[in-house]
């Protein structure tokens, strides 16, 4: 029982992070940066990974975090994402509700980046996870 609660909590915690990194914590985060639309496709060893929440954070700290979620094939789209440099963050929840750790090295500290401008807009990224 106090797992779950735990869970719950962490489950709740991540929520609530990607929430305030897509609205932002205030005029000083807004830019007169270029927007662009952003697609691309998540894979693992080259298979398409579904139902991933893909975050863009910006690298320059000038911007709140842009949020898209993968379908089936792996692919996501956000729309009007300023032009800059980010760290791309991708997590997955396992079965359990709670965030697969599979994925932790791509959470906070992932190595992924992406640079939005002109002709830049469509990424493909292929993580190496371990299987269980």
């Amino acid at each position: 029982m106090e797992t779950m609660r735990v869970g719950r909590r962490v489950s709740l915690a991540l929520v609530c992070l990607a929430t305030s990194q897509l609205i932002g914590c205030g005029s000083e985060v807004a830019s007169a940066a270029k927007p662009y639309p952003v697609a691309g496709l998540v894979t693992v060893q080259g298979k398409p990974l579904d139902n991933a929440h893909v975050m863009f954070v910006s690298l320059e700290g000038t911007e709140a975090g842009h949020m898209g979620q993968t379908d089936r094939e792996g692919k996501f789209e956000m729309s009007a994402v300023p032009e800059g440099e980010y760290r791309v963050q991708i997590e997955r929840q396992a079965n359990n509700a709670m965030p697969d750790p599979r994925y932790a090295p791509y959470g906070a500290k992932s190595p992924l980046r992406a640079k939005v401008g002109e002709g830049t807009t469509n990424f493909t990224f292929d993580l190496d996870i371990a299987k269980k």
